[in-house]
């Protein structure tokens, strides 16, 4: 379980509802992979404490995904799983959110290797190793990602951040005449993650990642002067 002093969200009012959620992604995938799940840790903004949840219509609507890395032991079926992970993605979506929390859930399985072997440097190894948080599983699990800097993140991954929320925002553009209601949402905040990762991508390009979103304004307005200094 997640440490109660940990913050998962910007609204502390709607803390422990997400809170129920995302502890009960533990038991819900251990009873899934009975003595196969090595680790399950918790990645993106909700393990920066930067989730976005507003309250509409009655409930609570989660506004992106709550994101998981599912660590397996080595030698799994890792084809077989991912196609499984997205299936229990939507079931626990229904199934731990439900009525009050609308919520999507994603699960990403990877062997437990990739953590010491494989995890290269990257914007989302360098957010995991530094915010990822484990729910299930060893607590000292994600010291196997060896250490690295941000300057150190190549500026291609930096530019795949860019193309990334840019085909989200053409996918978003191409639904928007039948969109309505909440699901509007959802657009409006591809919107300003587009904006503050075209920031972050500026950072990491230049080698001074920013790992949080409240960060990232005051770090970009530095960039000019940085680059002055190089």
């Amino acid at each position: 379980m997640i440490p109660a002093t940990f913050q998962l969200c910007r609204n502390a009012q709607h803390e422990g509802a997400v809170r129920r959620v995302v502890d009960g992604c533990a038991g819900f995938l251990a009873d899934r992979l009975p003595g196969k799940l090595v680790g399950l840790v918790l990645t993106g903004s909700f393990s920066r404490g930067e989730g976005t949840v507003l309250a509409v219509n009655g409930h609570l609507r989660v506004l992106g995904d709550i994101e998981f890395l599912v660590v397996v032991p080595r030698m799994t079926d890792y084809r077989a799983l991912r196609r499984r992970a997205n299936d229990w993605g939507r079931e626990a979506s229904a199934r731990l959110g439900a009525p009050s929390v609308s919520v999507d859930i994603e699960f990403g399985p990877v062997e437990v290797g990739y953590l010491r072997h494989r995890a290269r440097p990257s914007i989302f190894v360098y957010d995991l190793a530094t915010h990822g948080k484990v729910v299930w599983g060893p607590p000292d699990l994600l010291r196997a990602i060896p250490a690295f800097g941000p300057e150190r993140i190549p500026r291609e991954d930096a530019l795949h951040l860019v193309f990334n929320r840019t085909i989200e925002q053409l996918e978003a553009y191409d639904r928007l005449d039948g969109l309505a209601g909440e699901a509007l949402l959802d657009v409006a905040y591809q919107r300003v993650k587009l904006v503050l990762d075209l920031a972050g991508s500026a950072l990491a390009f230049a080698g001074a990642h920013a790992t949080s979103y409240a960060e990232r304004p005051a770090a970009f307005a530095r960039l000019p002067s940085r680059a002055r200094s190089t």
